[in-house]
């Protein structure tokens, strides 16, 4: 599986990519030949260059298009942070994306339009050079509408990346702060004609150094190494959070390094083997057989006394996973002392401690306690 830095560097490179492509197509293209309010310099402009009006059709569509996997590959790095605001940005990026795939219509039917005489014919050459100008005024007004979505995805975005601990806690703020210019942008072309395209270049500076910045820490650095208390806090729901009120994430990070320090305790193993907790996974798999050499019995062969089962449910219950496998073991190791003194009998508390029939299922490491066999 691809690690969280493989993931962060695929979104960097694109990242990087939907700006190269974004550029060119709006920036570079658009500005050569669209002029504002001038149907004559508009229509020659595109006559001049009709190749590379349909390059920069076919660049926006592959903008829009690696935005859309950009934000899938997003949500495979942040989904485990908060789920929905994960789907969130998805959703705004996909209805982004449609609306540019859709206004790039009317930037190819320009070229048509200016390139094919039968325009000429029907509506005269004044006025196929205005039809031109207006099909670009709407490919340039529609970006702008997109321009709601280019801001709004920053908003989870900047959310996630502030919450995970994977990024710099002010690059998720200046993601949020550069997803609100782009709807200040919007609005001031929409409700300040006049001065409202010098507005929007000025005040989407901010997005613009967020998105670069994104780019660069994607690409360079990729994501933090998380802790492990902080690895199995960020795997959790937010209402598994919630369950642990007044907790700091510095001291889930304490208690994740003391219990790394411990390590798991004896009989706790992982299935393939090896002595070790999986920090990674925020888990610690149990056992599906109890130590080598230890034969399982069947569940009727020996039940457990009513005391010790009471005990067992009141450890179980709202305790850490490895305090509930070391008051295991303390119990178990009562019960082989025991048994050395009893020659005769079989140890019913140490079998009712076999893992595999009591505590199967793997435990997230952080949740209240083990989930049910």
């Amino acid at each position: 599986m691809t690690t969280p830095k493989g993931l962060a560097r695929i979104a960097g490179v694109l990242y990087l990519l939907n700006g190269i492509f974004a550029g060119f197509a709006f920036g570079y293209v658009i500005g050569k030949v669209y002029v504002a309010g001038d149907a004559a310099t508009t229509a020659a402009n595109v006559v001049a260059h009709p190749a590379l009006v349909r390059v920069g059709v076919v660049a926006d569509l592959a903008q829009a298009t690696i935005w859309v996997f950009l934000a899938l590959v997003l949500y495979t790095l942040l989904k485990d942070v908060h789920p929905g605001a994960a789907r969130t940005m998805v959703a705004l990026v996909a209805v982004g994306a449609a609306i540019v795939c859709l206004d790039d219509v009317f930037q190819f039917e320009s070229v048509r339009v200016a390139t094919d005489s039968s325009y000429d014919a029907a509506f005269g050459a004044a006025g196929s050079k205005a039809l031109v100008l207006l099909l670009l005024e709407m490919h340039h007004y529609s970006f702008l509408i997109a321009q709601i979505f280019f801001g709004l995805w920053l908003v989870p975005l900047g959310y996630l990346a502030h919450a995970s601990g994977m990024f710099p806690k002010a690059l998720g703020v200046l993601l949020v702060v550069g997803g609100a210019c782009y709807l200040v942008g919007l609005l001031a072309v929409f409700l300040v004609p006049d001065v409202g395209e010098k507005i929007n270049v000025l005040v989407t500076i901010p997005s613009a150094i967020a998105e670069i910045s994104m780019v660069l820490y994607l690409l360079v650095v990729g994501v933090k190494t998380l802790k492990p208390r902080r690895r199995a806090r960020v795997g959790q729901s937010p209402a598994l959070r919630a369950q642990r009120p007044g907790r700091s994430e510095e001291a889930d990070e304490d208690e994740g390094r003391d219990d790394v320090e411990r390590g798991p305790p004896v009989g706790c193993r992982r299935h393939d083997g090896a002595g070790e907790v999986d920090e990674d996974a925020g888990v610690c798999p149990l056992l599906d057989e109890p130590q080598a050499g230890r034969k399982q019995r069947q569940r009727s062969e020996h039940l457990p006394d009513a005391e010790q089962d009471d005990e067992v449910q009141r450890v179980a219950e709202g305790s850490h996973p490895f305090d509930v496998l070391r008051h295991a073991q303390s119990l178990c190791g009562a019960a082989r002392s025991d048994a050395k003194r009893d020659d005769a009998g079989a140890n019913p508390v140490r079998d009712h401690f076999d893992l595999s029939l009591h505590l199967r299922a793997p435990v997230t490491i952080g949740a209240p306690g083990p989930s049910s066999p």
